[in-house]
C-alpha cells in the first residue's frame, strides 16, 4: 500500500475506533444515576464507583446481578475497561449536578436530626420527598425521646411524610391530632390502623367518619367501638371485624350467622371464641352452597371448637358438596372428631394422606386399624396407578399400625 495512501486511512481508523468506544461505553454513567441507591442517597462519582465497588475487578465476567440488572446484557464485560475512563470523564463533568443532590441530601439529613424545630421552616420550604421519607425512617428512631417528638409534630403540622408518621410507634395524641387537623388521607388511614394510636383518637375517627375499616381493623380498638362499627351495614368493616382478634363474642356471632363467607373469616380467626366458632361452623353446614363457598367445609373440619356432631354430619352431606379426601384428612385430625366418625372414613379410602391421620388418632378404634392394614395390604399387592410416594406412606401407614397393635393398650 502506498505510503500516502497509508497516511489517509490511519487518522480515519482512529476517528472510527473512538467512535466506536463511545457506542459501547456510556452504560455505568447512564444507569447509576438511575438505581435507587443515587436517587434516594446521591453520593459524588457514581457510575466510577460502580465500576469498581460493585465487581471484584473492572473485567469480571458475572455482571448482571452485581450490576442489579435483569439480565447480564444491559452491559457487555469486555467493554467494561473501555467504560471507566468514560465514565471518570462524564462524573467529572457532571459533578456539580451530584454536588448539587448531595448538599441537598446532607441539608435534608441535619435539618431533620440536628436543628431545632424553628429552622425547620426552611427545611420544610426545600422538602423533597427523594430525601425527606428515607431520612426520616433513617433518623428519628435514634432520637432522644423529647426532641423526636417535638420532630414528630413538626412533620405532622407541616403534612411531611404523614403515613410513615402515622403509622409509626412514636405517636402520640398531639401527634395524631395534628395529623387530622392537617387533612392527610394517608396520615389518616395509617392512624386509624396504627395500634399504637391512642383511644380518643381512634374515637374521635369513627365519629367523623374516617377510615372505618382500619378502625375495624385495629387489635387496640376499644370494645365500645368495635361494637359501634357492628352496627354498619359496610361489608369490608364486616370482613374486618371478622377478622379481629380484639372482636367479642357479642360481635363475631351474630356476623357469622348473617354469612357464610364471614363465618370462614371467624373460623380463621385463631382468637375467636368458642360460641362464635361453633355459630359459624353452623352456619357454613346448613347455607353452604356447593363451588361456590370457597374453603367452608375445609374451616369447619379444621375447627377445634366445632363440636362432635357437626364434624359427622359433615360425612353425611351429599355428594354434590365435595367431601373429598382433603377434608377426610383434616377431619382424622381434630380433636373432637369421634370413633365412629374414624371407622367410617377408613371404609370411604383408601389415600395415605387421610389414613396417616386416621392411624395416628388415638380414638381410632382397633377393628378401625384392623381393617385399614387389610385394605392397604391389598393396595399394594395390586399398586396399578400409584405414585412411589404414595406406596411409601401406605407403608408408613402399616409401620403405625403394627406399632399401636403391639402396644399393651393397642393405642
Amino acid at each position: 500500500m502506498p505510503v500516502h495512501l497509508l497516511s489517509r486511512r490511519v487518522p480515519l481508523a482512529v476517528l472510527m475506533l473512538l467512535l466506536g468506544l463511545l457506542g459501547v461505553s456510556g452504560c455505568a454513567s447512564l444507569q447509576s444515576r438511575e438505581r435507587p441507591a443515587y436517587r434516594s442517597r446521591p453520593h459524588l462519582y457514581p457510575s466510577t464507583t460502580q465500576d469498581f465497588n460493585e465487581n471484584d475487578l473492572p473485567w469480571s465476567m458475572n455482571l448482571g446481578p452485581a450490576l442489579g440488572y435483569n439480565d447480564g446484557t444491559d452491559c457487555m464485560p469486555c467493554c467494561l475497561p473501555l467504560d471507566l475512563p468514560f465514565s471518570l470523564v462524564t462524573d467529572t463533568v457532571l459533578l456539580p449536578y451530584d454536588l448539587y443532590w448531595y448538599r441537598r441530601y446532607r441539608f435534608c439529613f441535619n435539618a431533620i436530626y440536628s436543628a431545632p424545630t424553628p429552622t425547620l421552616v426552611k427545611f420544610h420550604r426545600t422538602y423533597d420527598s427523594r430525601f425527606g421519607d428515607m431520612v426520616y425512617v433513617s433518623t428519628l428512631a435514634a432520637m432522644p425521646a423529647p426532641l423526636r417528638q417535638e420532630k414528630l409534630l413538626f412533620l405532622a403540622r407541616s403534612g411531611i411524610s404523614a403515613a410513615r408518621i402515622g403509622g409509626s410507634r412514636l405517636v402520640n395524641a398531639e401527634v395524631a391530632q395534628a395529623l387530622i387537623d392537617q387533612g392527610s388521607v394517608l396520615g389518616i388511614r395509617a392512624l386509624a390502623g396504627n395500634s399504637a394510636t391512642p383511644a380518643a383518637i381512634l374515637q374521635q375517627l369513627a365519629d367523623r367518619s374516617l377510615s372505618l375499616v382500619e378502625l375495624a381493623a385495629n387489635t387496640n380498638a376499644p370494645p365500645a367501638l368495635l361494637e359501634q362499627l357492628s352496627q354498619t351495614n359496610n361489608p369490608a368493616i364486616h370482613q374486618a371485624l371478622c377478622s379481629n382478634p380484639s372482636s367479642s363474642d357479642s360481635i363475631l356471632q351474630p356476623l357469622a350467622a348473617r354469612d357464610p363467607d364471614l363465618a370462614i373469616l371467624v373460623l380463621r380467626n385463631h382468637q375467636a371464641p368458642s360460641n362464635a366458632l361453633i355459630t359459624a361452623c353452623n352456619t357454613i353446614i346448613s347455607r353452604y352452597i356447593p363451588h361456590t363457598t370457597t374453603g367452608g367445609l375445609n374451616e369447619v373440619a379444621e375447627c377445634p371448637a366445632a363440636p362432635s356432631s357437626l364434624l359427622e354430619s359433615i360425612l353425611h352431606l351429599p355428594p354434590e358438596f365435595g367431601v373429598d379426601d382433603a377434608i377426610f384428612w383434616r377431619l382424622a385430625k381434630n380433636p373432637n372428631i369421634t370413633p365412629t366418625a374414624l371407622s367410617d372414613m377408613v371404609s370411604r379410602t383408601i389415600k395415605p394422606g387421610p389414613l396417616l391421620g386416621i392411624a395416628r388418632n388415638p380414638k381410632t378404634p382397633a377393628s378401625a386399624l384392623a381393617l385399614m392394614a387389610d385394605r392397604v395390604h391389598q393396595t399394594l399387592a395390586a399398586p396399578t396407578g400409584l405414585y412411589p410416594t404414595d406406596i411409601m406412606l401406605l407403608k408408613t401407614v402399616l409401620e403405625i399400625i403394627a406399632k399401636r397393635q403391639a402396644s399393651p393398650a393397642g393405642s
